[in-house]
């Protein structure tokens, strides 16, 4: 059998390692491949065993979104509450509205 790991040379003549395994089928039957980009080919070697043994096993979890972890909340998605996230626009207007910089309605038009 083939290895499924192939050498990719980048334009400024970096050398890196891509792995493309199959993790099953879909609903619809259809092959899923899973495409993993490495800087060293003893690491794609090493994420390939671990994947096949974990196929075999039935332990195998697919990541999702191209993540290397199982489905879950998005990092970037703000939980829908009262509280606004540090860094974000409305954490910004909320922190100049309470130190009384906060926004000026002006009439007109």
């Amino acid at each position: 059998m083939k290895e499924p790991i192939r050498k990719i040379t980048l334009a400024d003549g970096s050398v890196r390692y891509r792995l493309v395994v199959d993790i099953g089928h879909d609903e619809a039957g259809r092959r899923k491949q899973l495409t993993r980009t490495y800087d060293r080919l003893k690491d794609a070697r090493a994420e390939l065993s671990r994947i096949r043994h974990q196929t075999t096993d039935g332990t195998y979890v697919q990541p999702c979104r191209g993540r290397d972890r199982p489905c879950g909340r998005p990092p970037a998605q703000i939980p829908a509450c009262g509280i606004t996230a540090l860094g974000s626009y409305l954490g910004c207007m909320a922190a100049k509205r309470a130190s009384g910089k906060g926004c000026v309605m002006r009439a007109g038009g």
